[in-house]
């Protein structure tokens, strides 16, 4: 019977070299910094709906202060079928060499909307860089309204091919795409949240494929870095019960601060999104994926993660000891908070406050960051460096 249940378990959730294999991955040797060869996956991609430099939403961007820095559209590409919502942020004036685009993906259940877009309003208005974000598989529409529940058998098996590393590399084609339809810098500040900051790593492999190169990388309340076990489903439980406790909790924070309304719009209830994301989106999620693409970093790259106390999926030992060998990356603990900690105000502030001063010093510095930059930038938290064993 064991055996029965772990062959079940193995089905539902396999591991990440079956998902590869799922969407179409071609194998490339890679030549890793430490010596070894391995293989990383690579995927066929192309743009599959010919209307998809026609925005779907333009709005000229006023900051509260009645500032107009720029405007921003909203496209839907479908890539190799599957339909993803993309929304870009264009700053006014010249482009110079020192630009930064600020981009970001979707963590898992939500959209581009709501928070994630009061977000990027929030950092556009900071900045007057180009913010860049692409929603998860399946965010967009295709048929009106109910009509839409009509695909979702074609959506569950789009989303068999889902994986974190094609997703990252959908992410990082389309960050392409759309910077060279509105002549954005290439020039990226990777943030993330959840599942999208699981697939941060994995974009340090694709982005040069694509002409991109990522400064630093900004993540907050990352998953599990190893591959889910059945031993690991009442933990499983207890992330539920704690993220529903600490989201109700954070909610009563925003409500206190009259942001209550920024939430809305967070989610979408479309069957299709629905679907995806409990099919696809959470076999990417158990996959270990999350781990097996940090050593996809390279050693030199910069960033901080951000890992809660009181996240169940979550072990901070576990994530520092992963980024050792990147002696740039920061891991910062916060010991109350919980994964829905990352809806905080005082995590969006300090991410705030971290992405200007980013941006600020690399033009000052004229395109650079050296290591007093990083250690002012995300000082106070410990870097990952850890005690080498006797």
């Amino acid at each position: 019977m064991k055996k029965i249940t772990e062959k079940v378990f193995d089905h539902l959730l396999p591991p990440a070299e079956e998902l590869w294999e799922r969407g179409g991955a071609t194998m490339i040797p890679y030549e890793k910094e430490d010596g070894p060869i391995e293989d990383r996956p690579f995927f066929d991609l192309e743009i599959t709906n010919h209307d998809y430099k026609k925005p779907l939403e333009t709005e000229e961007f006023v900051t509260r202060r009645g500032r107009h820095i720029g405007r921003k559209v909203l496209h839907q590409i479908d890539v190799n079928g599957v339909d993803h919502l993309v929304r870009a942020y264009i700053p006014d004036g010249d482009r110079e060499d020192t630009d930064i685009t600020i981009t970001s993906g979707a963590a898992w259940f939500t959209t581009i909307g709501g928070y994630a877009e009061d977000r990027a309003n929030k950092l556009f208005a900071d900045n007057s860089q180009a913010v860049l974000q692409v929603g998860s598989p399946h965010s967009g529409t295709q048929l009106p309204g109910p009509l839409e529940w009509l695909r979702v058998p074609e959506t569950v098996n789009e989303a068999y091919q889902t994986s974190l590393a094609r997703t990252a590399q959908i992410e990082q084609y389309l960050f392409a795409v759309v910077s060279d339809l509105y002549g954005l810098s290439k020039h990226q500040i990777a943030i993330g949240d959840s599942r999208d900051s699981m697939t941060t790593p994995g974009q340090y492999l694709y982005a040069p494929e694509y002409g991109a190169d990522i400064v630093t990388f900004d993540n907050k309340a990352r998953c599990g870095i190893t591959r889910l076990d059945m031993k690991d489903l009442p933990q499983v439980g207890t992330w539920a019960l704690t993220t529903l406790v600490g989201g109700i909790a954070v909610s009563a924070c925003l409500a206190k601060e009259g942001q209550l309304h920024v939430l809305a719009g967070t989610t979408s209830l479309n069957p299709n999104f629905m679907a995806s994301t409990l099919t696809g989106t959470l076999r990417s999620l158990a996959s270990g994926e999350g781990g097996t693409m940090i050593g996809w970093v390279p050693k030199d790259a910069a960033g901080i993660d951000i890992i809660y106390g009181h996240d169940a999926m979550s072990n901070v030992d576990e994530v520092r000891e992963a980024w050792d060998d990147h002696p740039n990356v920061y891991v910062k603990l916060v010991k109350g908070g919980t994964h829905a900690s990352l809806l905080h105000p005082l995590a969006h502030s300090g991410r705030r406050k971290r992405t200007t001063d980013t941006i600020q010093t690399y033009k000052a510095n004229g395109g650079s960051l050296t290591k007093a930059d990083l250690e002012r930038i995300y000082g106070g938290h410990k870097p990952t460096m850890l005690p080498k064993a006797a």
